[in-house]
């Protein structure tokens, strides 16, 4: 065999990809084109069986990559709708996002299902929050309540508070919830405050302390009236308080998600069932 022979076989093969052919996925095609001043943009191989890479907050440890799978996608999906029913979120709703990444913690496929408008600010700033808010008047704005907090105050100390639309449900997400933002927002009779408690490892969790899913384990520990929150049989990591009062945002949420505490738990966990056949 020539050389030549050699390199038009090497052409023929398809499946092979050259750099130029290999599949590529960019923000966009994630649905998180937006910016943060947390991160910077780098491409990297990715594993084809994942779905996309993402990372979680880095608010209790460094950051940490997290491969979302197909098939996990639809638990996302399952929890994202079920808070958008509960909110009364509907098609052609505004939502703005603060945070780009937490879209992935709602899956980019659970707002093109429920076909809600989604958008992120021009910069990651609190001024910036505000023009989007008077501008483009959305009915829902998800982020980190404290960043939440500070950007009401500053709106109210420009008067630009007036322009704000007259009802605007946010939900707050990222970081534990700052019980001052409540406070805040009882001056504004159209505003609500959710606490919306997840992880991009699982998808979102909680909602006002009532769990969004079916496969929520809460396990007493040593430390009285603490549960270990276990999600399929997975430690999430995450401990909270329970309390039969309820959470601030919801009288009959029972899981005081801005109560948390991380921990490391070693649970031994038993595999009953799995689709996985022994061929």
């Amino acid at each position: 065999m020539e050389l030549e022979e050699l390199k038009e076989f090497i052409y023929l093969i398809e499946d092979v990809p050259t750099l130029d052919k290999m599949p590529r996925k960019t923000l966009k095609d994630k649905g998180i084109a937006g910016p943060t001043s947390a991160h910077f943009i780098e491409e990297t191989h990715t594993p084809l069986n994942f779905k996309c890479l993402t990372f979680t907050t880095g608010t209790s440890s460094f950051q940490n990559i997290v491969g979302i799978l197909e098939e996990e996608i639809i638990e996302k999906k399952k929890a994202t709708l079920k808070i958008f029913d509960i909110l009364d979120i509907k098609s052609n709703d505004k939502v703005l996002i603060t945070y780009p990444p937490l879209t992935n913690v709602f899956s980019k496929e659970a707002l093109e299902e429920r076909e809600v408008v989604w958008s992120f600010l021009e910069k990651s700033s609190r001024d910036a929050l505000i023009y989007e808010i008077c501008k483009n008047k959305p009915e829902v704005v998800v982020g980190e309540s404290s960043f939440l907090r500070v950007a009401l105050e500053d709106a109210k100390k420009t008067g630009l508070i007036k322009i704000f639309p007259e009802k605007l449900k946010f939900i707050t997400a990222g970081t534990s919830l700052d019980l001052e933002f409540l406070e805040v927002c009882k001056n504004y009779k159209g505003f609500e405050v959710h606490d919306l408690y997840g992880a991009q490892e699982f998808g979102w969790i909680c909602l006002d302390g009532v769990p969004l899913r079916g496969d929520i384990e809460l396990i007493k520990n040593d430390k009285n009236d603490f549960c270990d929150l276990i999600l399929g049989g997975v430690s999430t990591g995450d401990r909270f308080l329970i309390n039969q009062e309820g959470h601030v945002c919801n009288k009959n949420g029972k899981i005081i998600t801005y109560s948390k505490e991380r921990v490391e738990l070693e649970y031994e966990t038993i595999i009953l069932e799995s689709p996985v056949k022994n061929i």
